[in-house]
C-alpha cells in the first residue's frame, strides 16, 4: 500500500467512525422531524407512543385534540392566530375541520353528469358559538329531470313568473356590501325560467351549509345542523334546514352527514324517501346506491377564504380546460353579475339560462346567520368578528 491508499483510508475510517457516533448520539425530540401534528398525536395517540386520546369516544362528533377549540381557533381581532382572509377564525382550524365535516353524496348511480369541482368556505360567529362551512358543489352540468312529472302545470307556471330583480337592503348592512349588493341586483335572486327549471343548463350551484358546535364537556364537535339546496331561490325551491337528530351519518352519530342527491338536477335531500316522496317535482333518488356514495374532496387550496379577502376568486375549470380550451374556461366565485356555469361561459349549446350566482349564495346564505329563503334581502343580524381591521 503507498502512502497516499494509506491516506485514504484512514480518512474512510474516520468518516465511518464519525458516522456511527453520530447516529449513537441522542437526538433532541424537538429537533427531529415530526410525522404526526400536536392534533394529529391527541387523535390517533397510538401513532406517537401515546395512551390517551379522546376523552369521550361514545359522544357525538369528533375530538379534534387541543389545538382546535374554540379558545385556539378564534380571535375577533386576528391576534395570536394565523388568520390570511381576516376572518377571525385560524387557517388551522378552518382547514381541518372542513375536512371532517365534509358531507358524503349518496348520488344516482344513472346520473352521466356528477362531474363538479366543489370548493368551501368557513366562518364564525361568536355570538352563536357556531362554526359554518359552506360546501359549493360547482357541477359542471345539470341534466335535466328524468321524470316526465315536471312538464305541463308546472313548468308553464315557473316560464310565467319571470325573473325577479332587485336588492332590499336593511339597516346598519355596512358600506361595502352596496357594491355588492348593487350587482347583485341586476342579475336576479333566482332563476324561473322553463328551461333553467325543468330541462338541462350548463352549471349547477347547488350547495351545502353545515353548522357545527364545540361540546365543551366531551371535547367534540359535532354538526348541530345542515342546510341543503334543493332548486334554491327557484319557485319549486325544496331547500331546507335539518337538526342534528334528523340526518343520516356514515361513520358516527354527530360526524360527518349524508346527502341524497337527486338524479340529474342535483338538488339535495335528507334521505332517499324525503328526496322520493317530499322533493320537488321530477326530483327522485329512486336509483341512488350507497355503493356510489362518494365524499367531497378536501384540501386547503380550495378555500375561497372570505368575503372581505378572497383567498380564491376567478379558477380555471381543472383538467378541463386544458383538454376543451374552446369548451371551457374560469369561473369566478366573489365576481359581481356573474352566474354560475359550470366553467363553460363560452360553449356552444341550444341551453337557455345557466345557474344562480355563487356569489349570491355566500352574500346571502353563508355570511349570513339568521337568514331565510324570502326573496328580498333583510341584512344580517350577526355579522360575527370585526371586519373593520382595527
Amino acid at each position: 500500500m503507498n502512502k497516499y491508499a494509506a491516506v485514504a483510508t484512514g480518512v474512510l475510517l474516520v468518516l465511518a467512525e464519525a458516522a456511527c457516533t453520530e447516529a449513537s448520539r441522542p437526538t433532541d425530540v424537538e429537533a427531529r422531524p415530526q410525522a404526526m401534528t400536536l392534533a394529529g398525536c391527541e387523535i390517533h395517540p397510538e401513532v406517537c407512543g401515546g395512551t390517551s386520546g379522546d376523552p369521550s369516544p361514545d359522544a357525538p362528533g369528533y375530538y379534534l385534540g387541543t389545538t382546535v377549540t374554540p379558545d385556539a381557533c378564534f380571535s375577533p381581532s386576528g391576534a395570536g392566530i394565523g388568520d390570511v382572509d381576516l376572518d377571525g377564525m385560524s387557517d388551522y382550524c378552518e382547514w381541518l375541520l372542513s375536512d371532517w365535516f365534509r358531507p358524503s353524496l349518496a348520488s344516482s348511480q344513472y346520473d352521466m353528469d356528477t362531474g363538479k369541482e366543489p370548493y368551501w368556505v368557513a366562518k364564525y360567529f361568536p355570538s352563536n358559538g357556531v362554526v359554518r362551512i359552506a360546501y359549493l358543489l360547482s357541477y359542471y352540468q345539470d341534466s335535466g329531470a328524468p321524470s316526465s312529472t315536471w312538464g305541463g302545470t308546472t313548468c308553464d307556471l315557473a316560464a310565467g313568473t319571470g325573473v325577479a330583480t332587485g336588492v332590499v337592503l336593511g339597516v346598519g348592512v355596512p358600506a361595502w356590501w352596496a357594491y355588492v349588493a348593487g350587482a347583485l341586483g341586476t342579475i336576479g335572486f333566482f332563476v324561473a325560467s322553463t328551461d333553467a327549471l325543468c330541462g338541462t343548463h350548463r352549471g349547477d350551484s347547488e350547495f351545502i351549509l353545515a353548522d357545527l358546535k364545540y361540546d365543551d364537556e366531551t371535547m367534540h364537535w359535532y354538526t348541530q345542523r345542515v342546510f341543503m339546496s334543493a332548486h334554491w331561490k327557484t319557485i319549486l325551491d325544496q331547500s331546507e334546514w335539518y337538526p342534528t337528530h334528523q340526518l343520516e351519518y356514515p361513520d358516527k352519530y354527530g360526524g360527518y352527514p349524508r346527502v341524497w342527491v337527486s338524479q340529474g338536477k342535483h338538488a339535495n335531500y335528507l334521505s332517499r324517501h324525503h328526496c322520493d316522496s317530499h322533493g320537488a317535482p321530477g326530483d327522485t333518488c329512486n336509483g341512488n346506491s350507497l355503493s356510489a356514495e362518494t365524499r367531497l374532496r378536501s384540501s386547503d387550496y380550495y378555500n375561497l377564504g372570505s368575503i372581505q379577502h378572497h383567498l380564491l376568486n376567478c379558477v380555471n375549470g381543472g383538467a378541463l380546460v386544458s383538454i376543451y380550451p374552446e369548451a371551457y374556461s374560469q369561473e369566478c366565485f366573489w365576481e359581481p353579475n356573474t352566474r354560475f356555469e359550470g366553467w363553460q361561459p363560452y360553449r356552444l349549446n341550444t341551453e337557455h339560462g345557466t345557474s344562480t350566482s355563487y356569489l349570491w349564495v355566500l352574500f346571502n346564505g353563508f355570511e349570513c346567520y339568521y337568514w331565510t329563503n324570502e326573496m328580498a334581502y333583510n341584512g344580517c343580524s350577526d355579522w360575527g368578528v370585526d371586519r373593520s381591521g382595527s
